[in-house]
């Protein structure tokens, strides 16, 4: 067996072997372009399509409920970066742990009940928690998708 082994291993080229190997890798680490902002509303606009559909509602499996954005994102969509199911829930996540962190500093400023300060005012308070609670200081980059999630019903703030 291992005399098969070796001829098999010396009959192949090592050139051969050597550039599947760059193929394989090549493809596995392609990366696909960030998301714009665009992108980033029309996900959203995909997740609140879906979760708040009356008819469906709570009763899909994970598998359905993501074939159901990553079909709605695709329909409406205005670039096409090739984004896969995959991305997007990756992207989401992403979207979904950081608006919730910001509402929580923004909810954390409203609680401090100041007098005089407008929203827009809030809003810098809480962008400037925000970046110190990060461990690497990064600023809330995602306020376009908070916009549009701060009303509906798991991201309102309830002050």
């Amino acid at each position: 067996q291992q005399t098969d082994l070796e001829e098999t291993e010396e009959s192949t080229p090592v050139k051969a072997r050597s550039s599947k190997a760059k193929a394989k890798k090549a493809s596995a680490s392609k990366r696909q372009k960030n998301f714009s902002k665009a992108e980033d509303l029309t996900l959203v606009d995909a997740y609140l399509e879906i979760t708040q559909d009356p008819i469906i509602g709570v009763d899909q499996s994970c598998d359905c409920y993501w074939k159901r954005i990553d079909a709605y994102f695709h329909a409406n969509k205005s670039e096409d970066h090739g984004h896969t199911q995959g991305s997007l829930q990756h992207r989401w996540a992403i979207i979904q742990e950081q608006v919730n962190r910001f509402c929580a500093c923004y909810s954390q400023v409203q609680n401090r009940n100041q007098s005089g300060m407008t929203r827009e005012n809030k809003l810098c308070q809480a962008i400037v928690l925000y970046a110190n609670g990060d461990k690497a200081n990064k600023s809330f980059g995602l306020m376009h998708c908070f916009n549009k999630l701060e009303d509906t019903g798991k991201w309102k703030s309830r002050p």
